[in-house]
């Protein structure tokens, strides 16, 4: 038997039959498939139906979970808690012991007078009730010892018993234990699960969002799709994920609940992602660099030999036919998060959701963020958003990095379908003279964290194209010349961090923390714009060496090893710094040559280190670039 019809008429035929059931019966399916809910369902009608012939008619259902369990006597207080629910939780738990023994499992027996005393009123209290034992392979305790205990209630209580159980997931190492005990407990197997559209409906109940029910009720078939698009769905996963996506809506930005269309294209997106994500098919990593993924393969820019990234963009589009996978309103890097650490990035999500197309309305959004998204514009928003971006491009408008990549990838996208922005030219052309016009003019906006981990992408949006050879020479053209307008910044701001060394010579932090907005500069190649003479000040001050100092350039380059451009000013500095001991009175001179040399060979040790690996780091730079390329 497979269907729930024929699992309820066997049910309705067990439960029916009057003296010793001489067997137990299982209920089997996956995980997640909905079998408690299954049981739940069919107890609930038939105690509905007892209660329209006898108003004084008893629910007969105990149900207990072996789900964490620690003991066997965890099961009976379980028990006597549902067949005593007016007695409260300590007496249960003072009379688990005892009930333990009754049941006769526990180690050495007891007095038989005593224990036919106690199994006599449990079995009095038990009297016509049906146990039901819930998520058996989830139990720590070993099956054999648990379907033991079952056969109790099965063998000597003469009780109509069901378990509950996902047979594929028992432990490989209890299998043939577990089969053995079956032969003797269970007498029928039936398969079951839930009816999607039911729990679906039974889902919306426990949401509080309104707007959220409405968005279930209004779209079911559409959500059916979704979560069954792999197969029998997880209802487990499923519940978590609505729960994740409500709890999303409550605190970012309110325009999401503003539009069902917005809502629904989210929630489809994150049940497949989610169901993903719990089901192994896709970790954090691959979910937070999905956007560039589905993106490729969108144009078609898979390769003839399709890598493990296409064959996850095919797969997932090929199977989630009802999901908008282009440009979601909440990026999934953040649902990642959500997922992975439940945690919630309100600023960074309101910041994309305020510049999504769907929120923010076109004529609210910069051309090239419209071209971004070409693919879903009419020909009237195209046409609108071409000429806008055109006419900055020629007027050199764009001079963040991040704008001037999205600019290039989408003229790069847009020449590969046809349509030229660029008047003929090849983009590596046009986009080399756009930079020098831009740094010859010194408009070029310095943007350290770009080329950083996501350096595929900016404002949440990765670029068109990115893994084309054309667009990768551009990036590092970009690269180069924002690193050199960074370079500039750091001339101009080094003299601030100079004065506030030397107005607190112990103020070290701002030399090795990374923070450019609090005033510290961990992060960023500048001190080889300090003369030496200068830093030399700062180091040793009226005979006197200042260890915090060294100690702290110590731990910039242990901390950074993108440094390098310091490296020779470090050898400058330490010979001003010589050259000024040798002319320090005794006995300070020799205090300070020992605690010099001290200081600037920890310094040296670090650059070594930074030196050494700088060739693996730009070995895995460049080895990353040629994948995405090839």
């Amino acid at each position: 038997m497979s269907d729930n019809a024929d699992a309820k008429d066997f049910l309705d035929y067990y439960l029916g039959r009057e003296g010793d059931p001489e067997y137990a019966v299982l209920l089997e399916g996956a995980w997640g498939s909905g079998k408690s809910y299954f049981v739940e369902r069919y107890f609930e009608e038939r105690f509905k139906a007892a209660k329209a012939k006898n108003k004084d008619a008893k629910d007969p259902l105990i149900h207990v979970t072996l789900f964490g369990i620690r003991d066997l006597a965890d099961i009976t207080t379980q028990m006597f808690e549902k067949a005593h629910p007016n007695l409260g939780g300590k007496v249960a738990k003072g009379a688990n012991f005892l009930l333990s023994k009754a049941v006769g499992i526990f180690g050495p027996s007891v007095d038989p007078k005593e224990s036919a005393g106690l199994l006599q009123d449990l079995a009095l209290n038990l009297n016509g009730r049906v146990i039901v034992f819930d998520d058996l392979e989830r139990c720590p305790i070993p099956l054999v010892e648990v379907m033991g205990y079952i056969n109790q209630f099965v063998e000597h209580r003469k009780l109509h018993v069901i378990v509950v159980a996902s047979e594929e997931d028992v432990q490989p190492e209890q299998l043939d234990d577990y089969r053995r005990r079956k032969e003797k407990v269970i007498g029928k197997t039936i398969r079951v699960g839930s009816d999607p559209a039911e729990v679906i409906v039974k889902f919306a109940e426990i949401l509080t969002s309104q707007a959220l029910k409405n968005v279930v009720a209004n779209q079911t078939a559409k959500i059916l799709a979704t979560i069954s698009a792999k197969g029998k769905p997880n209802f487990r996963s499923v519940r978590a994920i609505l729960l994740d996506y409500e709890r999303l809506l409550e605190k970012v930005d309110e325009r999401l609940l503003s539009d069902e269309d917005i809502m629904l294209d989210l929630l489809l997106y994150m049940l497949a992602v989610g169901i993903e994500f719990r089901s192994g098919g896709l970790d954090r990593k691959s979910l937070a660099e999905l956007q560039s993924v589905m993106q490729a393969h969108l144009f078609g820019s898979v390769r003839a030999s399709p890598n493990e990234k296409d064959l996850l963009s095919q797969r997932l589009r090929k199977t989630y036919g009802a999901v908008s996978w282009n440009d979601p309103v909440v990026h999934p890097r953040h649902l990642a998060e959500l997922f992975a650490s439940g945690s919630i990035n309100v600023t960074e999500i309101n910041n994309h959701i305020a510049g999504h197309p769907a929120i923010a309305g076109p004529a609210q959004l910069p051309a090239w963020r419209r071209l971004w998204g070409w693919f879903d514009l009419g020909q009237k928003d195209f046409q609108q958003a071409r000429t806008e971006f055109a006419l900055q491009l020629a007027a050199r408008e764009f001079t963040h990095p991040g704008e001037i990549l999205h600019a290039a990838g989408i003229a790069v996208r847009l020449q590969r379908f046809g349509d030229d922005l660029l008047g003929g030219r090849k983009p590596l052309d046009y986009f080399r003279d756009y930079i020098e016009e831009i740094v010859a003019a010194d408009r070029l906006k310095a943007a350290p964290s770009l080329f950083g981990p996501m350096r595929k992408s900016y404002a949440g949006l990765v670029y068109n194209d990115h893994d084309s050879p054309t667009f990768a020479r551009v990036e590092e053209l970009v690269e180069k010349a924002a690193t050199r307008a960074l370079d500039r910044e750091m001339a101009s701001e080094v003299e601030t961090v100079m004065s506030r060394l030397l107005a607190n010579p112990r103020h070290t932090a701002m030399l090795y923390e990374w923070d450019r907005d609090a005033g510290y500069y961990g992060e960023f190649a500048m001190l080889h714009h300090v003369p030496a003479s200068s830093f030399a000040d700062v180091v040793l001050v009226d005979g006197k060496l200042n260890d915090s100092v060294l100690a702290a350039l110590a731990e910039r380059y242990r901390r950074n090893v993108n440094l390098d451009r310091e490296y020779g000013w470090l050898k400058k500095v330490r010979a001003e710094v010589n050259k000024r001991i040798a002319k320090v009175p005794p006995p300070h001179r020799q205090l300070c040559k020992l605690r010099a040399e001290y200081g600037f060979n920890q310094i040296d040790e670090m650059v070594a280190l930074a030196r050494a690996m700088a060739p693996t780091l730009a070995r895995r730079r460049a080895a990353a670039k040629l994948v995405e390329t090839v």
